[in-house]
């Protein structure tokens, strides 16, 4: 597990913002999983994702319900530049459905192995954004 992440995926709750994933000057690899995939609280919200690294390499997000995961590119499908900083924002959903039978999980992946300077995932709930 990387640095900084705790079991549960949620490291700390501050308000309406709980850190759900930090990674700091770690290897990160190409199509893996880049942390172990995170569940949001019960309330509707959004996941806030900042990151820099150290090469180019677009960033995705999978998300699963257990059976099935899709696998989503952010920024269009364009890398990330190498050495600046990012800032996506995307709906977050506890279940895969209204009436909640199956919970999701989130994490995040890259199309490249690259170092990965900083990623911060939070996840945002109500009118924070």
């Amino acid at each position: 597990m990387p640095r900084n992440q705790s079991p549960e995926g949620v490291a700390s709750r501050n308000g309406s913002c709980a850190a759900l994933a930090t990674l700091f000057n770690v290897a990160g690899g190409a199509g893996v999983n880049l942390f172990t995939p995170v569940k949001v609280g019960e309330a509707a919200s959004a996941i806030r994702v900042t990151v820099a690294l150290s090469a180019p390499a677009i960033l995705s997000v999978a998300i699963s319900d257990g059976g099935t995961t899709f696998v989503d590119a952010l920024n269009s499908g364009v890398a990330v530049p190498a050495g600046q900083i990012f800032t996506f924002v995307f709906a977050a959903r506890r279940y895969s459905t209204q009436a909640g039978q199956t919970e999701l999980t989130y994490s995040l992946q890259l199309s490249a192995a690259v170092q990965i300077h900083t990623l911060w995932m939070d996840e945002v709930q109500g009118g924070v954004l």
